[in-house]
């Protein structure tokens, strides 16, 4: 059984129809005359159950194929055996269309009726049996399998009080809007419905729709387009000669001098090397020395059975450089390798 929520002070109430039929029953050959009286009562509702099921979920393909389960289901119920009130039968089984039960997802409505967007599914089915079903609040309650006042409740909260003249007058607007949207109903439309009529009351499935269809088809285009992009490589002349693509070489104009972006003084004081270029000769020569210095020591402390030390070292590729002492008398010596 299908079963519509509403929400009422703070209390969920629901609404559960009075079908007690399955939607996947085998089908069943009609009689002639049970054929006709279900024929002329189909075409006869049929036009608002379009209406009712596209604004009760606010998608048009949805609600017909809601439509069509509900046909169906209402052809292989009356196959079995006779209805007691075919007008509830049928509303009942359209709000147990899969389509409308279990359907949360965004729909579409007129601007006349945008206040169906704000609604909760059960309130607005609730307001559709009266205006496009037409069926009064007994009707009603039990479509909905609820009582009359809880329906009577559900219907003010769902298009306000009728007893202010601005209440009416919104009661009258979404009227005119109901009435205009059943005016207005396609005609390929109300053929799909048709068709769907004659399939039901003749006992046959209705056709599997092919899913995918449109992404099939545009993964085929791609793949074709790619093919023929391909062929194109092969088939297109290649140019050589005088049909060649001209390639044009010019030489670049010279380079300007970079902007200086700092003065010589400046630029010597930022050198890495400063300390050794501000030093006096003597100590620039022993600071040009130091790798040779650190190097010799560290193989001196490497090898252990011969220690060694900068005085021991040979002299067979050094210099001497001299320089004043602090008090000018004694020179200086520095060991200086020869490069």
């Amino acid at each position: 059984m299908a079963a519509i929520g509403l929400v009422r002070g703070g209390r969920r109430l629901s609404f559960r129809s009075h079908d007690r039929h399955r939607m996947t029953a085998s089908t069943l050959p009609l009689a002639a005359d049970a054929r006709a009286a279900l024929d002329a009562f189909l075409r006869e509702i049929e036009r608002r159950a379009a209406v009712f099921a596209e604004l009760a979920c606010g998608s048009a393909p949805r609600g017909d194929a809601a439509v069509e389960a509900a046909v169906q289901a209402f052809c292989r119920a009356a196959a079995r055996g006779p209805l007691p009130d075919w007008t509830l039968q049928f509303w009942s089984l359209l709000l147990a269309s899969p389509q409308l039960r279990a359907y949360r997802g965004p729909g579409h409505w007129p601007d006349a009726l945008a206040r169906l967007a704000d609604l909760r599914p059960g309130l607005r089915a609730a307001l559709l049996l009266r205006l496009v079903a037409g069926l009064d609040d007994t009707q009603a309650a039990q479509v909905l399998g609820i009582a009359v006042g809880t329906y009577a409740s559900a219907l003010q909260r769902a298009g306000g009080a009728r007893q202010t003249p601005a209440g009416a007058a919104r009661w009258q607007a979404l009227a005119m809007a109901t009435r205009q949207q059943l005016r207005l109903l396609p005609g390929e439309r109300l053929l799909r419905l048709a068709q769907a009529r004659e399939r039901s009351l003749a006992g046959r499935p209705p056709p599997r729709r092919r899913r995918g269809g449109t992404q099939q088809r545009l993964v085929w285009a791609v793949l074709a387009a790619c093919a023929v992009a391909l062929v194109a490589t092969f088939l297109l002349p290649k140019r050589d000669g005088a049909n060649a693509p001209e390639v044009r070489v010019s030489a670049l104009p010279p380079a300007e001098a970079p902007l200086d972006t700092f003065d010589a003084d400046t630029a010597l004081l930022t050198h890495p090397d400063f300390d050794q270029l501000a030093a006096p000769p003597p100590q620039a020569a022993l600071a040009r020395d130091l790798g040779f210095y650190a190097w010799y020591a560290a193989q001196a402390g490497a090898d252990s059975t011969a220690p060694m030390s900068i005085a021991s070292a040979p002299a067979a590729n050094t210099s001497v450089a001299t320089a004043p002492t602090a008090n000018g008398a004694a020179p200086a010596q520095a060991t200086h390798a020869a490069r």
